[in-house]
């Protein structure tokens, strides 16, 4: 459903306005917390206004493909990475509202220098905390 939703929005002229909610007692728990991805992902190096020259102004892990004006790099990523979240932001929509987890991979340099976004599908109050158990899986 997010990636459906994520595709309309890459389809449509206007940028989520994204709300940081790491404070909010109800999301900081989440903060720190490791997750090891179990299957190949994609990076998406996505770009905010389409008018502007080609830059990367943040990156998008997902498992399916995606493309549009808005897709400025793609790389397929291997499984067994760990990743900890930063971040929670949430949009401003007052309808189908989404969230996102910002991120940062664990012993690596890799997208140093850009938010990394991984899509909340799910409760963020589960075991899992919104993320996909067939994707990720809690390691602390």
């Amino acid at each position: 459903m997010v990636a459906i939703f994520l595709c309309f929005w890459l389809a449509s002229c206007t940028q989520i306005v994204w709300k940081d909610v790491s404070s909010n007692p109800e999301y900081s728990g989440v903060i720190g917390k490791q997750f090891k991805v179990k299957k190949e992902l994609w990076a998406f190096g996505i770009m905010s206004k389409i008018d502007y020259p080609k830059k990367v102004d943040y990156i998008v892990l997902m498992e399916v493909r995606i493309g549009g004006r808005e897709v400025v790099t793609e790389e397929k990523l291997n499984r067994d990475f760990i990743f900890r979240v930063v971040r929670v932001l949430k949009d401003k929509l007052p309808v189908f509202s989404s969230m996102v987890y910002i991120v940062e991979i664990v012993d690596s340099n890799k997208f140093k220098g850009h938010e990394v976004q991984v899509d909340i599908t799910g409760d963020i109050h589960d075991r899992n905390y919104g993320l996909d158990e067939s994707i990720y899986s809690l390691e602390n």
